[in-house]
């Protein structure tokens, strides 16, 4: 367990994490991709919702 952590160099955490981001970046770009295109698509439901209640309200 000692040699493991020894092992990891925890004085650059920087090399790890620009590694890991370009070792993720292949697949996280679809990802975020994926995301926004949910979070624009829960918007834009949002908005519509919201027009029908408020079309509900004044015509009532």
């Amino acid at each position: 367990m000692n040699q493991l952590s020894h092992r990891i160099p925890l004085s650059n955490p920087m090399i790890l994490m620009v590694s890991f981001r370009r070792a993720s970046f292949s697949y996280t770009t679809p990802l975020m991709m994926i995301a926004t295109e949910y979070i624009q698509a829960r918007v834009m439901k949002r908005g519509m919702e919201r027009l029908i209640t408020r079309r509900n309200m004044s015509s009532t």
